[in-house]
Parts: structure tokens; C-alpha cells; sequence
């Protein structure tokens, strides 16, 4: 386990002061957090706004927007561990940018499928 290899007020390359090195758990508390919401508006999908919502396509929109939340769920909570790993490599002077890019990738794939579900959603005829 590398915790004890820390050193208790971590000094990051581009920061003047040192911090906590117990800041390294907020990227995972927040990560739990969002995987949290974004799984309570999963299960009451009919809670959400949506466009173009008739009687006839609500049962799709409700099943598209339960994809989406799952997706987005699965997207934003392993671009923010794989963030707080690159971070925490970083810290212990190792190489982070594999894990820094799989952040960016993951949190811009979770516009693209935002948006491409938006567009799915505009476009649906009754």
C-alpha cells in the first residue's frame, strides 16, 4: 500500500503550499456521491425533463434516459478514480498521464452520449 509511503502534506509540482494528503480521498467520495444520484434518477426516470415527451414514446424516453444514467454513472465515477489515481502517481513522482488522459476521455464521452441522446430524444416522432 503506498498511504504510508506519503508523506503527511503532499507538495504538488505547480503548487506553492503543501496539502493534506488526505484530500486524495475527496475525488473518491465524490465519485460515490454521483454514482448515488445518478442512480436515485434511474429509478424514477419520470422525475426527469425531457423533450418531446407524449404518451406514445414515454415508455422509450424512460428507457433511453435510464441508459443514459447508467452510462453517465459508469463514465463520471471511473474518470474520477482514474483521476485520483493519476493525482496520487503524481504525488509519489510516477508516471500519471495514462491515468489522467482515461479521465478526459471518460468525462468527454460523458457530453457526447448527453448529447447524443439529446439529439436521439428531438428528433423522436410520436
Amino acid at each position: 500500500m503506498v498511504w504510508s509511503q506519503l508523506p503527511s502534506i503532499l507538495e504538488p509540482h505547480e503548487m506553492d503550499q503543501g496539502i493534506s494528503k488526505y484530500v486524495l480521498f475527496i475525488l473518491p467520495i465524490l465519485s460515490l456521491f454521483s454514482w448515488y444520484f445518478l442512480s436515485l434518477l434511474a429509478k424514477n426516470p419520470q422525475k426527469l425533463n425531457y423533450v418531446n415527451l407524449t404518451e406514445n414514446n414515454k415508455e422509450v424516453q424512460y428507457t433511453n434516459a435510464i441508459k443514459l444514467m447508467t452510462l453517465l454513472k459508469g463514465f463520471s465515477s471511473l474518470a474520477l478514480v482514474a483521476l485520483n489515481e493519476g493525482f496520487l502517481r503524481d504525488m509519489l513522482g510516477m508516471n500519471s498521464s495514462i491515468f489522467i488522459s482515461v479521465s478526459i476521455i471518460l468525462l468527454i464521452l460523458c457530453g457526447i452520449v448527453s448529447i447524443l441522446f439529446l439529439f436521439w430524444a428531438a428528433t423522436l416522432k410520436d
